[in-house]
């Protein structure tokens, strides 16, 4: 019977995610989500929009990049800097994704 209680007692990883006290006025008010598979898609589900939107703008520099290049006839290792110089340029100017929630391992 003891089994039964500790297997209980024990908790869910997949569990509805725990929040910050409210006695606590020093630590970060994002929800605390032990799953991986809850952290994931609340990651995805927060930045999906942002992701797409840099795929989109980073594709679209290197496809103008290369037909630029290959247009004037330049070197194919001047494309390879230029997508380069622009995936550099274009992380430095963005902020970063975020994340939506605090992973146990950050309170450690």
């Amino acid at each position: 019977m003891s089994n039964a209680n500790e297997i209980r007692s024990r908790p869910d990883p997949d569990a509805e995610t725990e929040r910050a006290r409210p006695d606590e006025p020093e630590r970060d008010r994002r929800p605390i989500v032990a799953s991986r598979r809850r952290r994931l898609l609340a990651y995805l589900r927060h930045n999906g929009e942002r992701i797409c939107r840099d795929v989109v703008v980073l594709g679209v520099w290197a496809l103008v990049a290369t037909v630029w290049i290959h247009a004037f006839g330049l070197p194919r290792w001047l494309c390879y800097a230029a997508t380069f110089a622009g995936v550099v340029g274009y992380t430095r100017v963005t902020s970063p994704w975020s994340r939506p929630y605090l992973s146990p391992d950050d309170l450690e």
